[in-house]
């Protein structure tokens, strides 16, 4: 992303590089559509600009402290038990809020919850202002770390899905999968997004929607899961998501964003980081000795 747009006109050939990585993973995440999401005031009282902030904050702190530590398996994006909390978040997360700041927490097995898709700000962001969204979440799990754009829905198809309060939204979307017009295009996105139901609009844990149990069940490429802890341990194991995200990496820090990377640069990415024990860092030091980074093209930085 953003942060590496203009990185080949001005990435030196040492460790400053890496400082780049939190502004990539940032975006790469979409965190910061935190900051305009809108929610319900009379459900979600609590969310104002200070917690919005704090979600973003916490994000922002858990790539750079955790995902990318020195020595660090990247994965752990995906499937981290670790977080940072301050006393606005600390609630949402459902434990004790630090005196003062920010504080790193290991989150229990009972918080239901792992990695950037646990994350507040990442919820929040694809939610709708007063229910949760799986086909918008699941869109952005699709698109964003498996690489996959989905079909636009054909002609003539109602996309507009009617809430009704007597069914979970996962038992709504399955009869509005019956429909073969919509199965093609929901049957990518819905069961990957109904694997967060149990985290509502504002990253809160939910037993219930509508009053019925939450079934947060799926598969990821053969992988099953249950609920957003699950579902990140899934994508951890899933080689789909790692060749996302070394395309992704290669286009930002190439400057070719509008181009489909080179297949073989981005399979010698992924053996480099398999080899490198998955440590980000040591990738990324190697990539901007690569010949793939010094013959790429030197994209313009804008003004500013």
């Amino acid at each position: 992303v953003e942060g590496l747009k203009t990185a080949p006109a001005r990435m030196p050939n040492d460790a400053g590089a890496v400082d780049l990585m939190p502004a990539f993973f940032s975006e790469y995440s979409q965190a910061s559509l935190v900051l305009g999401a809108q929610k319900s005031a009379q459900l979600f009282p609590s969310y104002n600009a200070a917690l919005q902030a704090s979600m973003l904050q916490s994000t922002q702190l858990f790539l750079k402290n955790i995902v990318l530590a020195p020595g660090a398996d990247v994965r752990t994006i995906f499937d981290s038990d670790q977080t940072f909390v301050d006393a606005a978040l600390a609630p949402i997360y459902g434990v004790s809020a630090p005196a003062s700041g920010f504080m790193q927490i290991k989150l229990g097995a009972d918080a239901a919850r792992a990695g950037i898709f646990g994350q507040a700000a990442v919820l929040a962001g694809h939610s709708q202002p007063d229910r949760n969204s799986p086909t918008r979440r699941g869109v952005f799990l699709l698109e964003t770390f498996l690489c996959t754009t989905p079909p636009p829905p054909p002609d003539g198809v109602n996309t507009t899905l009617v809430n009704d309060p007597t069914l979970t939204r996962r038992a709504q979307l399955e009869a509005h999968r019956q429909d073969p017009k919509c199965a093609g295009c929901h049957s990518l996105f819905d069961p990957i997004g109904l694997g967060l139901e149990h985290l509502d609009p504002i990253g809160q844990y939910r037993a219930t929607d509508n009053g019925l149990p939450i079934d947060a069940t799926g598969a990821l490429d053969g992988v099953a899961f249950d609920g957003a802890a699950q579902l990140g341990a899934a994508f951890r194991q899933s080689s789909r998501a790692m060749t996302c995200m070394m395309s992704n990496f290669y286009r930002s820090a190439t400057g070719r964003m509008d181009a489909a990377p080179d297949a073989a640069e981005v399979d010698e990415l992924t053996q480099t980081l398999s080899a490198k024990g998955f440590v980000w860092r040591d990738l990324v030091a190697e990539f901007i000795a690569s010949d793939a980074f010094r013959s790429a093209p030197a994209a313009v930085a804008s003004a500013g």
